[in-house]
């Protein structure tokens, strides 16, 4: 994977000094090999990992130019897979597939985008010779674009094909726009696949702006604007909600895009219009029948479905109409709001749409809707002959009427002014209503009021400035569609409130909210819950509409203050940068800079602009804010958690932007800890403020650590002490260790007062002060956490939460406190296996730290084995035992690991006296292994091993040899498999040990066909291992490990003896009950051996870097010729074809392939139909994972395989044209005339002949008949997704042979029935290739009760 990425950045930033020419083949081969596709009966994938995609498309794309053949390679490599991209081909390697094409298209437009920028950049320089031609980018994406149209019907990866449509129509939408369009018509009125048309919808949005753009190269697109908005219109249907959000998805995209102008008038005034210009220019006036239509629908479902089922697209906020467009909408919206009422259903969406066309036209709009609103409400609250105010339950016209009136009053500033003495009447009127919808719409009614008044905003989006009369002469606005506007130009146009606004605002928050803070503070208690919560409510959306223009309250300041208070929030600036991301994924110009955008997105992104310089222009921390933290705070401990959630996001947002801000609130929680009465639960969970702090003082954290450890024993709520773990874990991972001692030196502290100010006398000081502090905090906290660590009445729990965090404190600037460390080494041999780990760390840590001289420590074996058996378990009373028998088998294997590790640096005496007493205890421990405990001394060696230089470790390698060389005691089986298994352990020296895998090898290979299966496998495996570092070094030469061709070799030879044996006296098992049935000694050897070396063989492509060599080919035939052997005993006959699968899912070099090529030839030959079956098999899965590389040897497959189509075993035939269709499939074997004419000549071979004068049937004629079958069946499944020029009339031909007798019969009808299934759900297209009566016939066919699927 790293080298790919290397590959990858070496070519992208090389491009054209590299010749990858002879290096294609490979390259291709192993990518396709990473895709890990399913071929023949290998379903499963493959162990080794995927490359990354973003790799491997950068590297091909910048190997395309020069007229080199990578292009062309990547059309093999797509026509290879291209079965595997359908719908249909379900499966995991889809997701890779569609990425590959995603990833490719990507960095094609980005090498565009880097060769043609003007200012081009310093690593991208590229070879004037390999730079992309007009030519080169037409056939990429021909090469590419019929896959990405596959891919868009794939429904779990709709979004990547979506996105590599839109890139592919950047590059060439005369060649992209067309065929989607063409789909999409189709599929509008198709009824059997309805899912087509919501799939080809989504992947519209991406291409509308290449469909509605003009440009030098393609401008048919804007033909189909028009046709697409009327045609899609009848999918606004209220009974399928997927189908809506899809389209309202898509008319939006185009009408943030295209202006809807009537320019059919053009046509008389212009003389400059092309033939395209005209017929687009003529279809606008469809654009009235089209707001007409789309308004009546939308308004049928507001009539009877709720909001909740549709997408907020349909509130498109740029509108882009004529004066006679906009007064047709104004004119249905109003008609439709007069007089109607909406439950709170579809409240939302009504509102959406009125806070479109206020923004659009303010004062025609407030002037037919505003008085006549207020005259509804005026008119409800006057007659209601019951008290309206006080009215829990409420009045849904009264309610309707002040939701439209919260939307109406979002128009501009200016606007409002006319109906000030209107507005502030309603709200006289409707201020202390109770009913909740009311007060809450009322009070989004003052905050809209408030920010319209004295905010700043763009009051304009549309597309153009550009005057578009009537006439047209200078402007065309069918040029303007989806193109962008020059930054310099934009013209934007700002709302500025004027004097008389502001005097507006102000009277409306001296008239409101002090007379609701005044009823708060004289009658808070009489008041009912419902009535205190509409005065805050209304208080709280006031002081977000106004309080930007209210100035600084003067006090004490102390820290910055977080500009919330000024009506600005994070999650404000959050929605709109998602806004704007969505929008610039679909109309942003990839290949053109950062600023070409459409001119309502610039517009959005410099609003954005203005509000992060908002949202950061802080002012200062006050005395008033402590106040307002304190007042947070407590309300985050409130008992309701509505109150406590709120609040504590809000106190959250506070510490973590402003530092040190936390110190306000630092000593309440302190004493809130550490009460000692019974903590609230509620109280405690604010204590996860303080796990997201960015820069704690250790004055905090002296004080809080303990006592949030402390504290879970205040508790027994699983939630309290979940959060408690939350805050250790996050602490472990985000802690970082900050400066105890600041030091300061001369040339800084003179450098800031240059830039600064003179220091005070008393400064200095004060940094010596706080340093004395965080030394102090520090030792406490250290010492507080020792204490907690040996405190009997914590849990291992709050143990391991004190010592995770001690390990996270140590450092070297101060000394650590001995107790500390006196307890790390006593946690060492703790019973928690969790504190040891911990213990561990900290010592490694503080060692290096520490950094003491070298202590030898002697200490005799008889010493630590006398105290390890002091610790051993109480049950055993015998004295006598071995250490193999006893339970502390875990921690004499950690003993014995440390001495092995640490005797590196012993003397030649020490190692002697060690390895002397040493030797016994471990051939003990060897002879009593156990399943209990072998997994002890497994690791035991492996760590003593790691990282060590082999020649120090010779002992310990001579004992692990030993193991198996001297096995005569050796009792049971699985003590001899233990053993073996710890001799594995060596491949920790790899290749440093040429000598001992020699010695291994020469004596494991006499023992293949070892009695016990548990041992022939470890056996096989430690082969593998000696024979995996036998590779060819760079220079030509070997290395002295095992010579993988003699043991291969040998090996084959041993095969052929041992079949030979079994095919002298072959078992052939027998149900006998109650009776074991014995089996030769000779057979059963020759069994195990043919059994070890298949997972000998399988094993080697876990371990070798170089697995493949002449001999391993030469092994091939023995694995094809005991196939049959195979298949008659218990061992597993997939166990023999995955052995055989590596082989082929491997890479080949030339003379590899040619020598495996050979002996397939020479196997399909044998006189065992199984190994004929099982070869032609496996050059299925060898074709296709070396498909770039074999092209030379596809004359001479195909000739093996028409051969073996007419082999006299069924079995042989159908596997044959199985691999066959697969060649054809893949693009491996050319179908060309010549090959049907061949098959249907076969296929007409007459099976009747006389014998003795009677009628009778020729078993090799029949054989004959049923292969030119065969071969069309073969024709026919090789396009199982679309239909090539010969499946036609091979269909015909088959059809013509449906009452032959079996096989053939049989043959056909799975052929058909596999037809049918695989083209049935696009039969309307694929029928278009038939002819009428191909087409009768086919219906015969399948009508048929024997082909009926």
């Amino acid at each position: 994977m790293y080298l790919i990425n290397l590959f990858s950045n070496v070519a992208w930033y090389n491009i054209g000094y590299i010749d990858w020419e002879p290096w294609l083949a490979q390259i291709f081969t192993r990518i396709l090999n990473r895709f890990s596709l399913p071929v023949g009966k290998n379903p499963a994938s493959r162990d080794d990992c995927l490359y990354m995609m973003s790799d491997v498309a950068q590297w091909l794309v910048a190997m395309i130019g020069n007229g080199g053949s990578c292009l062309q390679y990547l059309r093999d490599l797509f026509t290879a897979t291209k079965t595997f991209y359908h719908p249909s081909n379900t499966g995991e390697f889809q997701q890779y597939l569609i990425e590959f094409i995603l990833k490719l298209v990507e960095q094609f437009v980005e090498r565009v985008r880097l060769e043609r920028k003007i200012r081009p950049h310093w690593t991208f320089v590229p070879h004037e010779s390999h730079r992309l031609t007009e030519q080169d980018i037409t056939d990429f994406v021909n090469c590419i674009k019929d896959y990405a149209f596959m891919s868009i019907f794939n429904e779990d990866y709709i979004e990547d094909a979506a996105k590599a449509c839109q890139y592919l129509s950047i590059l060439r939408p005369e060649l992209i726009v067309p065929p989607i369009m063409k789909k999409l018509f189709l599929s509008i009125d198709n009824i059997t696949e309805p899912g087509r048309f919501t799939l080809i919808m989504k992947c519209l949005p991406g291409i509308i702006c290449q469909i509605v753009r003009q440009t030098s190269n393609y401008s048919e697109g804007q033909t189909y604007v028009l046709t697409l908005m009327m045609s899609i219109l009848p999918c606004i249907d209220s009974n399928d909600f997927e189908k809506i959000a899809v389209t309202l998805e898509v008319l939006d995209a185009i009408l943030k895009l295209v202006p809807c102008i009537d320019c059919s008038s053009a046509i008389h005034t212009r003389n400059d219009l092309t033939e395209i210009e005209k017929r687009v220019c003529l279809s606008t006036t469809q654009f009235e029948d089209f707001i007409t239509d789309f308004l009546n629908r939308i308004f049928q479902m507001i009539s009877i479905r709720s909001a909740e089922m549709f997408d907020d697209a349909v509130a498109n906020d740029v509108f882009n109409e004529d004066d006679k467009f906009i007064q047709i909408i104004h004119q249905k919206i109003i008609k439709f709001l007069t007089g109607s009422l909406f439950s709170s259903k579809v409240r939302k969406f009504v509102a959406g749409l009125v806070r479109v066309i206020i923004k659009v036209n303010p004062i025609e709009i407030l002037k037919y809707l505003l008085p006549q609103t207020c005259e509804h409400i005026e008119n409800i609250m006057n007659n209601s002959q019951t008290a309206i105010l006080m009215d829990h339950k409420g009045d849904i016209e009264l309610t309707w009427h002040l939701v439209l009136f919260s939307e109406l009053v979002r128009a501009r500033g200016d606007a409002l002014l006319i109906y000030k003495q209107m507005i502030m009447s309603v709200f006289h009127q409707c201020i202390r209503i109770v009913h909740k919808d009311s007060y809450e719409a009322i009070a989004k009614a003052a905050k809209h009021l408030l920010k319209s008044l004295s905010d700043l905003y763009s009051i304009d989006d549309q597309l153009s400035l550009e005057n578009m009369d009537e006439s047209f002469v200078d402007c065309l606005p069918i040029r303007a569609w989806g193109q962008h506007v020059d930054f310099d130009q934009l013209q934007v146009q700002y709302h500025f409130p004027t004097v008389d606004e502001i005097d507006f605002a102000c009277e409306f928050v001296n008239t409101f909210i002090y007379a609701e803070l005044q009823l708060l503070n004289e009658k808070c208690l009489n008041l009912s819950k419902e009535e205190r919560l509409r005065s805050l409510t209304l208080i709280h959306y006031i002081a977000v509409g106004c309080l930007r223009m209210v100035s600084r309250i003067e006090s004490n300041q102390i820290y910055a203050l977080l500009p919330i208070y000024y009506g600005i929030s994070q999650y404000d600036i959050n929605k709109l940068c998602q806004y704007i991301g969505l929008n610039e994924a679909l109309f942003k110009y990839k290949l053109g800079g950062k600023r070409q955008n459409p001119r309502f997105l610039t517009i959005k992104q410099i609003t954005i602009q203005i509000k992060k310089f908002e949202l950061y222009h802080f002012e200062t921390f006050t005395e008033i804010d402590k106040q307002i933290v304190l007042k947070l705070f407590k309300l985050s401990i409130n008992r309701y958690s509505d109150i406590r959630s709120n609040a504590q996001i809000n106190l959250f947002t506070i510490v973590n932007d402003y530092f040190f801000s936390y110190q306000v609130i630092v000593d309440h929680i302190y004493a809130m800890l550490n009460r000692s009465d019974k903590v609230d639960h509620d109280q405690i969970k604010v204590c996860h403020l303080f796990s997201s702090i960015e820069y704690p003082s250790w004055t905090m954290m002296e004080k809080l650590w303990p006592s949030i450890i402390v504290c879970i024993n205040h508790t027994n709520k699983l939630s309290i002490k979940t959060l408690i773990d939350e805050i250790s874990t996050k602490i472990s991972e985000e802690f970082h260790m900050h400066a105890l001692i600041e030091d300061i030196n001369e040339m800084s502290m003179r450098a800031a007062t240059d830039l600064w100010d003179q220091l005070k006398p008393n400064e200095m000081g004060t940094c010596k002060e706080r340093n004395q502090n965080n030394i102090q905090s520090y030792n406490n906290l250290m010492e507080t956490l020792n204490l907690l660590l040996n405190d009997d009445k914590l849990t291992w729990g709050q143990h391991q939460i004190s010592m995770s965090l001690m390990c996270l404190l140590l450092q070297k600037r101060v000394p650590i406190p001995l107790s500390c460390i006196r307890t790390l080494v006593d946690f060492i041999v703790h019973d928690n296996i969790e504190l040891r780990k911990y213990a561990v760390i900290g010592m490694t840590a503080l060692c290096r730290l520490q950094k003491p001289p070298r202590v030898y420590v002697e200490k005799s074996l008889d010493e630590i084995l006398r105290h390890v058996c002091q610790q051993s378990s109480i049950t055993i009373d015998d004295e006598k035992y071995y250490p193999g028998d006893r339970d502390d088998n875990l921690v004499a294997a950690e003993i014995v690991a440390g001495m092995i590790r640490g005797s590196k640096y012993w003397t030649l005496e020490m190692l002697d006296e060690l390895w002397k007493n040493l030797i016994p205890f471990l051939t003990d421990v060897c002879n009593n292994l156990s399943s209990d405990n072998y997994s002890y001394w497994v690791f035991c060696f492996k760590y003593s091993m790691e990282n060590q230089d082999p020649r120090r470790m010779h002992r310990l390698i001579d004992f692990l040899c030993s193991l198996i060389k001297n096995n005569q005691t050796i009792e049971s089986a699985s003590n001899e498999r233990f053993r073996w298994r710890l001799v594995q352990e060596l491949r920790n020296f790899q290749w440093r040990i040429p000598l001992v895998w020699c010695a291994i090898n020469n004596f494991a290979k006499e023992l293949l066909d070892h009695p016990f299966e548990i041992v022939r496998e470890n056996i096989a495996n430690i082969l593998s291992m000696s024979l995996s570092f036998d590779i060819i070094l760079p220079n030509g030469r070997s290395t002295r490990h095992p010579n993988i061709d003699q043991f291969i070799n040998t090996i084959c030879e041993r095969l052929h003896q041992a079949i030979v044996a079994y095919e002298k006296t072959p078992f052939v098992p027998v149900n006998v009950s109650n009776q074991v049935v014995e089996i030769d000694f000779e057979t059963r050897k020759a069994l195990n051996l043919m059994e070890t070396v298949i997972q000998l063989h399988t094993y080697l492509f876990d371990w070798c870097q170089q697995p493949v060599k002449i001999a391993t080919i030469r092994i091939f035939p023995y694995l094809c010729e005991i196939e049959s052997i195979v298949a008659k005993h218990n061992f597993s006959e997939d166990i023999l074809t995955i052995s055989r699968m590596r082989v082929a899912m491997t890479y080949l070099h030339a003379d590899l392939l040619k020598a495996l090529i050979e002996q397939v030839e020479k196997v399909c030959t044998s006189t065992k139909w199984q190994a004929r079956r099982a070869a032609i098999e496996f050059v299925q899965n060898l074709i296709f994972y070396n498909l770039f590389n074999a092209r030379p040897y596809a004359k001479c497959l195909n000739e093996l395989l028409r051969r073996c189509l007419f082999d006299e075993y069924l079995e042989v035939r159908t596997i044959a044209s199985m691999t066959l269709s697969g060649f054809y499939q893949c693009g491996y074997i050319e179908l060309t005339r010549e090959d049907l004419k061949y098959f249907n000549i076969m296929s007409k071979t007459h099976y009747f002949t006389k014998i003795d004068g009677k009628k009778a049937t020729s078993t090799e004629n029949l054989v004959k008949r049923h292969g030119g079958v065969l071969g069309l069946c073969a024709i026919v499944l090789s396009s199982p997704y679309d239909i090539s020029k010969n499946v036609p009339e091979a269909l015909i031909l088959l059809c013509e042979h449906s009452q032959d007798p079996d096989p053939i019969q049989m043959s056909i009808k799975k052929c058909l029935s596999e037809f049918r299934h695989t083209h049935y759900n696009s039969w309307h297209e694929h029928q278009e290739k038939f002819t009428t009566d191909q087409l009768v016939t086919l219906a015969d066919a399948f009508i048929s009760h024997n082909y009926y699927v």
